[in-house]
Protein backbone atom coordinates (compact mmCIF):
# COMPACT_ATOMS: atom_id res chain seq x y z
CA UNK A 1 0.00 0.00 0.00
CA UNK A 2 1.16 3.77 -0.63
CA UNK A 3 0.25 6.30 1.89
CA UNK A 4 0.04 8.93 -0.38
CA UNK A 5 -1.07 11.89 1.97
CA UNK A 6 -2.55 13.35 5.46
CA UNK A 7 -6.56 14.26 5.88
CA UNK A 8 -8.24 15.37 9.39
CA UNK A 9 -11.03 13.51 11.10
CA UNK A 10 -12.81 14.43 13.69
CA UNK A 11 -9.94 16.79 13.91
CA UNK A 12 -7.23 13.74 14.31
CA UNK A 13 -4.53 13.45 11.66
CA UNK A 14 -4.88 9.84 9.64
CA UNK A 15 -2.86 8.68 6.98
CA UNK A 16 -4.67 7.77 3.31
CA UNK A 17 -3.47 4.72 1.95
CA UNK A 18 -3.97 3.95 -1.80
CA UNK A 19 -4.43 0.06 -3.31
CA UNK A 20 -2.95 -1.41 -6.08
CA UNK A 21 -6.91 -1.27 -7.10
CA UNK A 22 -6.37 2.77 -6.72
CA UNK A 23 -9.06 2.18 -3.58
CA UNK A 24 -8.57 4.84 -0.59
CA UNK A 25 -8.16 3.78 3.09
CA UNK A 26 -8.08 5.87 5.83
CA UNK A 27 -5.20 4.81 8.63
CA UNK A 28 -4.40 5.89 12.12
CA UNK A 29 -1.13 7.21 13.23
CA UNK A 30 -0.20 4.44 15.23
CA UNK A 31 -0.54 1.69 11.99
CA UNK A 32 0.89 3.90 9.63
CA UNK A 33 4.60 2.40 9.80
CA UNK A 34 2.70 -1.33 9.43
CA UNK A 35 2.17 -0.23 6.08
CA UNK A 36 4.88 -0.49 3.17
CA UNK A 37 5.26 -1.25 0.18
CA UNK A 38 6.46 -5.08 -1.15
CA UNK A 39 9.76 -5.39 -0.31
CA UNK A 40 12.05 -6.44 -3.27
CA UNK A 41 14.83 -9.47 -2.83
CA UNK A 42 17.60 -7.74 -4.71
CA UNK A 43 20.83 -6.79 -2.98
CA UNK A 44 21.65 -3.91 -0.78
CA UNK A 45 23.77 -0.97 -2.59
CA UNK A 46 25.90 1.29 0.05
CA UNK A 47 26.44 5.36 -0.53
CA UNK A 48 27.78 8.06 1.18
CA UNK A 49 25.41 10.92 0.21
CA UNK A 50 24.65 14.41 1.80
CA UNK A 51 21.15 14.89 2.48
CA UNK A 52 20.95 18.66 1.84
CA UNK A 53 22.16 18.09 -1.47
CA UNK A 54 18.78 15.90 -1.83
CA UNK A 55 16.28 17.21 -4.73
CA UNK A 56 12.49 16.32 -5.56
CA UNK A 57 11.57 13.80 -7.58
CA UNK A 58 8.22 12.37 -9.25
CA UNK A 59 5.79 10.43 -6.47
CA UNK A 60 3.83 9.06 -9.07
CA UNK A 61 7.21 7.51 -10.93
CA UNK A 62 8.49 6.18 -7.44
CA UNK A 63 5.04 4.88 -6.43
CA UNK A 64 4.40 2.48 -10.01
CA UNK A 65 7.51 1.00 -9.70
CA UNK A 66 5.41 -0.82 -6.51
CA UNK A 67 2.09 -1.33 -8.84
CA UNK A 68 0.59 1.75 -7.10
CA UNK A 69 -0.27 3.46 -10.74
CA UNK A 70 -3.69 5.61 -9.71
CA UNK A 71 -4.58 8.09 -7.35
CA UNK A 72 -0.75 8.79 -6.27
CA UNK A 73 -0.45 12.88 -5.75
CA UNK A 74 2.64 14.32 -5.12
CA UNK A 75 1.43 15.13 -1.29
CA UNK A 76 4.08 12.31 -0.23
CA UNK A 77 7.18 13.59 -1.57
CA UNK A 78 10.13 11.66 -2.86
CA UNK A 79 13.85 12.74 -3.15
CA UNK A 80 16.59 11.63 -5.41
CA UNK A 81 20.11 11.66 -5.13
CA UNK A 82 23.11 11.03 -7.48
CA UNK A 83 26.19 9.29 -7.10
CA UNK A 84 28.12 7.28 -9.32
CA UNK A 85 26.63 5.57 -12.33
CA UNK A 86 23.40 5.60 -9.94
CA UNK A 87 19.93 7.81 -8.99
CA UNK A 88 18.39 6.83 -6.00
CA UNK A 89 15.07 7.65 -5.11
CA UNK A 90 13.40 7.72 -1.87
CA UNK A 91 10.36 8.60 -0.21
CA UNK A 92 9.99 10.75 2.63
CA UNK A 93 8.35 8.26 5.08
CA UNK A 94 11.16 5.78 3.88
CA UNK A 95 13.84 8.60 5.26
CA UNK A 96 11.31 9.53 8.35
CA UNK A 97 11.93 5.66 9.44
CA UNK A 98 15.85 5.33 8.91
CA UNK A 99 16.56 8.86 10.64
CA UNK A 100 14.22 8.70 13.74
CA UNK A 101 12.97 5.01 14.49
CA UNK A 102 10.38 6.08 16.24
CA UNK A 103 8.67 2.89 18.57
CA UNK A 104 4.89 3.18 17.73
CA UNK A 105 3.87 4.25 21.42
CA UNK A 106 6.03 7.70 20.25
CA UNK A 107 4.47 8.37 16.30
CA UNK A 108 2.21 10.67 18.31
CA UNK A 109 4.94 12.76 19.76
CA UNK A 110 6.42 13.05 15.98
CA UNK A 111 3.22 14.61 14.74
CA UNK A 112 3.12 16.92 17.62
CA UNK A 113 4.27 20.60 17.53
CA UNK A 114 6.25 20.29 20.68
CA UNK A 115 6.95 16.39 20.50
CA UNK A 116 10.77 16.57 21.05
CA UNK A 117 10.66 19.07 23.62
CA UNK A 118 8.12 16.82 25.30
CA UNK A 119 10.02 14.10 25.02
CA UNK A 120 13.57 15.02 25.94
CA UNK A 121 15.10 17.78 27.71
CA UNK A 122 19.34 18.80 27.85
CA UNK A 123 20.91 18.28 31.27
CA UNK A 124 23.42 20.96 31.08
CA UNK A 125 27.03 19.96 33.47
CA UNK A 126 30.24 22.64 33.57
CA UNK A 127 31.18 22.01 29.39
CA UNK A 128 29.52 19.17 29.19
CA UNK A 129 25.74 18.16 29.03
CA UNK A 130 23.73 15.24 28.46
CA UNK A 131 20.12 14.45 27.10
CA UNK A 132 17.58 13.32 29.68
CA UNK A 133 14.10 11.75 28.96
CA UNK A 134 11.00 13.29 29.45
CA UNK A 135 8.44 10.06 28.48
CA UNK A 136 10.51 7.27 29.63
CA UNK A 137 7.45 5.64 30.36
CA UNK A 138 5.38 5.69 27.55
CA UNK A 139 8.49 3.63 25.56
CA UNK A 140 9.30 1.22 28.27
CA UNK A 141 7.89 -1.78 26.83
CA UNK A 142 10.35 -1.87 23.35
CA UNK A 143 13.24 -1.31 25.21
CA UNK A 144 15.46 -2.48 22.13
CA UNK A 145 13.32 -0.10 20.06
CA UNK A 146 13.82 2.58 22.46
CA UNK A 147 17.39 2.59 22.77
CA UNK A 148 17.70 2.97 19.20
CA UNK A 149 15.78 5.94 19.29
CA UNK A 150 17.11 7.45 22.39
CA UNK A 151 20.43 7.61 20.77
CA UNK A 152 19.39 9.76 17.97
CA UNK A 153 18.07 12.32 19.77
CA UNK A 154 21.75 13.34 20.76
CA UNK A 155 21.83 14.37 17.15
CA UNK A 156 18.50 15.61 16.60
CA UNK A 157 18.05 18.37 19.55
CA UNK A 158 21.46 20.01 19.75
CA UNK A 159 22.09 20.46 15.48
CA UNK A 160 19.87 23.26 14.39
CA UNK A 161 18.98 21.55 11.05
CA UNK A 162 18.16 18.40 12.67
CA UNK A 163 16.16 19.85 15.19
CA UNK A 164 14.42 21.89 12.05
CA UNK A 165 13.78 18.49 10.43
CA UNK A 166 12.35 16.83 13.19
CA UNK A 167 9.91 19.82 13.83
CA UNK A 168 8.98 20.10 10.44
CA UNK A 169 7.33 16.50 9.91
CA UNK A 170 4.44 17.81 12.07
CA UNK A 171 4.43 21.16 10.25
CA UNK A 172 4.05 19.23 6.90
CA UNK A 173 1.46 17.06 8.17
CA UNK A 174 -0.68 19.91 9.17
CA UNK A 175 -0.70 20.37 5.28
CA UNK A 176 -1.89 17.33 4.14
CA UNK A 177 2.12 16.67 2.94
CA UNK A 178 4.08 13.65 4.12
CA UNK A 179 7.46 15.27 3.63
CA UNK A 180 10.38 17.08 5.91
CA UNK A 181 12.99 19.31 5.94
CA UNK A 182 16.24 18.01 4.80
CA UNK A 183 18.53 18.41 7.23
CA UNK A 184 22.49 19.18 7.00
CA UNK A 185 24.30 16.04 7.04
CA UNK A 186 26.07 13.61 5.42
CA UNK A 187 25.10 10.03 6.09
CA UNK A 188 26.79 6.23 5.23
CA UNK A 189 23.43 4.18 4.65
CA UNK A 190 22.25 1.31 2.55
CA UNK A 191 19.71 1.05 0.21
CA UNK A 192 17.34 -1.63 -1.02
CA UNK A 193 14.57 -1.52 -3.92
CA UNK A 194 13.51 -2.22 -7.14
CA UNK A 195 16.01 -1.18 -10.18
CA UNK A 196 15.36 0.46 -13.39
CA UNK A 197 18.73 0.68 -15.58
CA UNK A 198 20.93 2.77 -13.37
CA UNK A 199 17.72 3.99 -11.10
CA UNK A 200 17.06 2.31 -7.51
CA UNK A 201 13.79 2.84 -5.96
CA UNK A 202 14.56 3.04 -2.42
CA UNK A 203 12.04 0.72 -0.58
CA UNK A 204 14.21 0.39 2.61
CA UNK A 205 17.31 2.95 3.54
CA UNK A 206 19.31 1.55 6.52
CA UNK A 207 21.64 4.24 8.06
CA UNK A 208 25.04 3.57 9.88
CA UNK A 209 26.28 6.86 10.37
CA UNK A 210 25.36 10.32 10.74
CA UNK A 211 28.07 13.50 10.35
CA UNK A 212 26.65 16.84 11.09
CA UNK A 213 28.01 19.38 8.01
CA UNK A 214 26.80 21.92 10.85
CA UNK A 215 27.80 23.34 14.31
CA UNK A 216 25.64 22.63 17.15
CA UNK A 217 23.98 25.14 19.56
CA UNK A 218 26.35 27.07 21.76
CA UNK A 219 25.49 24.58 24.85
CA UNK A 220 26.26 21.70 23.19
CA UNK A 221 29.99 22.52 21.80
CA UNK A 222 31.01 18.98 23.95
CA UNK A 223 29.09 17.05 21.50
CA UNK A 224 30.59 14.23 19.48
CA UNK A 225 30.58 15.04 15.77
CA UNK A 226 29.87 11.65 14.35
CA UNK A 227 26.47 9.64 15.22
CA UNK A 228 26.38 5.73 14.28
CA UNK A 229 22.43 4.56 13.93
CA UNK A 230 23.77 1.02 13.38
CA UNK A 231 26.32 -1.64 15.23
CA UNK A 232 28.92 -3.15 13.66
CA UNK A 233 27.03 -6.44 13.53
CA UNK A 234 24.51 -4.73 11.78
CA UNK A 235 27.08 -3.75 9.10
CA UNK A 236 29.10 -6.12 8.57
CA UNK A 237 26.06 -8.33 7.89
CA UNK A 238 24.88 -6.22 5.50
CA UNK A 239 28.04 -5.27 3.66
CA UNK A 240 28.07 -8.82 2.08
CA UNK A 241 25.09 -7.63 0.20
CA UNK A 242 26.08 -4.10 -1.00
CA UNK A 243 27.40 -2.45 -4.32
CA UNK A 244 29.88 0.04 -5.45
CA UNK A 245 28.58 3.38 -6.26
CA UNK A 246 32.33 4.49 -7.55
CA UNK A 247 32.53 2.31 -10.03
CA UNK A 248 31.94 3.57 -13.59
CA UNK A 249 31.22 1.23 -16.63
CA UNK A 250 33.41 1.23 -20.36
CA UNK A 251 30.54 2.43 -22.24
CA UNK A 252 28.51 0.29 -21.06
CA UNK A 253 30.54 -2.89 -20.37
CA UNK A 254 32.18 -3.72 -16.74
CA UNK A 255 35.01 -5.92 -17.91
CA UNK A 256 38.50 -5.05 -17.67
CA UNK A 257 40.65 -4.15 -20.74
CA UNK A 258 43.95 -5.71 -21.57
CA UNK A 259 45.12 -1.89 -20.54
CA UNK A 260 43.07 -2.14 -17.42
CA UNK A 261 43.67 -5.29 -16.34
CA UNK A 262 47.70 -4.65 -16.73
CA UNK A 263 47.24 -2.04 -14.45
CA UNK A 264 45.26 -3.85 -12.12
CA UNK A 265 46.98 -7.27 -11.78
CA UNK A 266 49.85 -6.02 -9.51
CA UNK A 267 47.35 -4.91 -6.76
CA UNK A 268 45.67 -8.39 -6.31
CA UNK A 269 48.37 -10.27 -7.37
CA UNK A 270 48.69 -12.65 -4.34
CA UNK A 271 44.62 -12.49 -4.43
CA UNK A 272 44.09 -17.00 -4.32
CA UNK A 273 47.76 -17.68 -3.13
CA UNK A 274 47.46 -19.79 0.08
CA UNK A 275 51.04 -21.15 1.57
CA UNK A 276 52.87 -21.04 -1.53
CA UNK A 277 49.99 -22.69 -3.78
CA UNK A 278 49.14 -21.01 -7.12
CA UNK A 279 45.52 -19.79 -7.46
CA UNK A 280 43.56 -22.60 -9.84
CA UNK A 281 40.85 -19.82 -10.89
CA UNK A 282 41.47 -17.19 -13.59
CA UNK A 283 42.22 -13.98 -11.39
CA UNK A 284 41.27 -11.45 -14.61
CA UNK A 285 37.74 -13.07 -14.66
CA UNK A 286 37.16 -13.23 -11.21
CA UNK A 287 37.71 -9.48 -11.04
CA UNK A 288 35.45 -8.83 -13.78
CA UNK A 289 32.63 -11.09 -11.38
CA UNK A 290 33.61 -9.15 -8.66
CA UNK A 291 33.11 -5.55 -10.95
CA UNK A 292 30.29 -6.55 -12.63
CA UNK A 293 28.15 -7.43 -9.29
CA UNK A 294 29.22 -4.39 -7.21
CA UNK A 295 28.82 -1.70 -10.38
CA UNK A 296 25.77 -3.13 -11.60
CA UNK A 297 24.44 -3.79 -8.30
CA UNK A 298 23.39 -8.11 -8.96
CA UNK A 299 23.42 -10.50 -6.51
CA UNK A 300 26.63 -12.88 -6.61
CA UNK A 301 24.39 -15.48 -8.05
CA UNK A 302 23.54 -13.35 -11.15
CA UNK A 303 27.54 -13.77 -11.84
CA UNK A 304 29.90 -16.19 -12.41
CA UNK A 305 28.31 -18.35 -14.62
CA UNK A 306 31.45 -20.80 -15.84
CA UNK A 307 34.33 -19.10 -13.92
CA UNK A 308 33.35 -20.12 -10.79
CA UNK A 309 30.65 -20.50 -7.49
CA UNK A 310 29.51 -17.41 -5.93
CA UNK A 311 31.24 -18.32 -2.89
CA UNK A 312 34.37 -18.45 -3.97
CA UNK A 313 33.85 -14.76 -5.70
CA UNK A 314 32.57 -13.30 -3.14
CA UNK A 315 35.06 -14.53 -0.93
CA UNK A 316 37.54 -13.11 -3.12
CA UNK A 317 35.92 -9.77 -2.68
CA UNK A 318 35.90 -10.25 0.65
CA UNK A 319 39.41 -10.50 1.21
CA UNK A 320 40.31 -7.64 -1.04
CA UNK A 321 38.18 -5.07 0.92
CA UNK A 322 39.67 -6.33 4.01
CA UNK A 323 43.00 -6.29 3.24
CA UNK A 324 42.86 -2.66 1.41
CA UNK A 325 43.19 -4.15 -1.95
CA UNK A 326 39.92 -3.41 -3.47
CA UNK A 327 40.31 0.56 -2.54
CA UNK A 328 43.18 0.21 -4.36
CA UNK A 329 41.54 -1.18 -7.30
CA UNK A 330 38.88 1.06 -7.39
CA UNK A 331 41.06 4.51 -7.21
CA UNK A 332 43.65 2.59 -10.40
CA UNK A 333 40.29 1.86 -12.54
CA UNK A 334 38.44 5.06 -12.03
CA UNK A 335 41.60 7.17 -12.84
CA UNK A 336 42.03 5.11 -15.87
CA UNK A 337 38.44 5.24 -16.95
CA UNK A 338 37.98 8.92 -16.19
CA UNK A 339 40.94 9.38 -18.26
CA UNK A 340 39.74 7.91 -21.12
CA UNK A 341 36.25 9.65 -20.85
CA UNK A 342 37.72 13.24 -21.09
Amino acid sequence: MWLDRFARVDNNLVVVGISESGEEHLIPLKLMHQHRLPKPRVPRSMFVTSLSSWTQASAAQYASMFGITKGVTNHHVVYKFRKGNFTVMVSALELQRALMSCPSQVVGMLYHPQGIDLMCAPLLGEGTFEMRMLQKRTIKNTLRTADKFVRRLDWFYPFPSAYRAWKSVYRHATNGKIAMTLPNAEIQCSVQGERDGNTIYARDICIFRITPLEEPLEWAQSIRREFKFHGTKAARHLQAQISDSRLQTRNGDWKLTDEEWAAVEPLIHTVGVHYGRPSKFDLRQIIDCIIEKLGACKSWNEVGGEVTSKSVIANYHRRMRNDGRWERVVKVLNELRSARRS
